[in-house]
């Protein structure tokens, strides 16, 4: 699978570290504001006010710099859903979790004004939906382990596809649901937690059922 040039350099020093963040969030606020195509990496280097060869030394092309964005992105995804999950013990904890890592991430989307720009960015770029599918699975098998530990009589592969679906759908329910009307983008969000909870009710009562059977 075709992957995206690593960064040439890697910083060491703290100046080094510090002209990587001038260069990344000069890129975000302009490719966040713009689009992708319509930046170029000579205004990324006149935004972050560094010389173009040092773009250069850390980020062969754009590609690199928005695969970096968008690691750092989510990162903070993982992180918050984390946390989430340590939450939930019991099947029965599963709605509410559910419930609450859709508003975590939309809240993400809300704060991170940039984030959906640059998130069609990376769906229009071969190499980097790629990655993005491979994130998006690794981020969907957390979240399956999780449910799997707290509901080991449900179907593991319904719970690892109703998890996949999930991350698959909710940046674009995401982003329709900020550009969208305050009303509309409330009854979407709405619509897509019913769609959820009703999932992973019905995976639940299955086990449940099945238990009851063999027992």
């Amino acid at each position: 699978m075709p992957r995206t040039p690593p960064a040439r350099r890697a910083p060491q020093q703290s100046r080094s570290r510090e002209r990587v963040h001038l260069i990344l969030n000069a890129a975000k606020e302009l490719i966040g504001k713009r689009g992708n195509d319509a930046v170029s990496m000579r205004e990324i280097a006149a935004r972050a006010r560094v010389p173009i060869a040092s773009v250069y030394d850390y980020f062969p092309d754009k590609n690199a710099i928005i695969r970096s964005l968008m690691v750092d992105y989510l990162g903070q995804i993982v992180e918050t859903l984390s946390k989430i999950l340590d939450g939930v013990a019991a099947p029965g904890d599963l709605p509410g979790a559910t419930d609450a890592m859709i508003d975590a991430f939309v809240t993400i989307f809300r704060r991170e004004r940039e984030l959906a720009t640059i998130w069609s960015a990376v769906q229009a770029n071969t190499t980097l939906r790629d990655l993005d599918v491979e994130d998006g699975k690794r981020i969907a098998d957390m979240l399956t382990a999780r449910f799997c530990s707290v509901a080991p009589d449900a179907d593991p592969n319904g719970l690892a596809d109703a998890c996949l679906y999930a991350v698959s759908t909710i940046a674009t329910t995401a982003r329709l649901a900020i550009y969208t009307n305050p009303k509309d983008g409330a009854r979407l969000l709405a619509e897509f937690k019913r769609l959820m909870r009703l999932r992973l009710e019905t995976l639940v009562e299955c086990s449940r059922d099945d238990r009851i059977v063999r027992s």
